[in-house]
């Protein structure tokens, strides 16, 4: 979808794994995101666990609040 798309979407996406599993498709992803598409990869480790979740949820607001502009948002 981002390669064929005419016009690249206004998303951020936050990518996060270990290896082949989420953070090499992750860098891939990344690759072939074209502006205003971003992609954040992060390489983690322990699967679905909740301490994995515990440290990236903070990261992961802080990174997509940065995506947003006031008023950007609507109901």
């Amino acid at each position: 979808m981002l390669r064929a798309a005419r016009t690249p979407p206004r998303t951020a996406l936050f990518v996060s794994g270990e290896g082949a599993d989420g953070y090499a498709p992750g860098l891939a992803l990344r690759d072939a995101a074209k502006p205003p598409t971003t992609v954040y990869v992060k390489k983690t480790r322990g699967g679905h666990t909740s301490r994995v979740w515990r440290t990236a949820l903070p990261e992961v607001f802080t990174r997509l609040s940065g995506q947003l502009r006031p008023g950007q948002l609507r109901p």
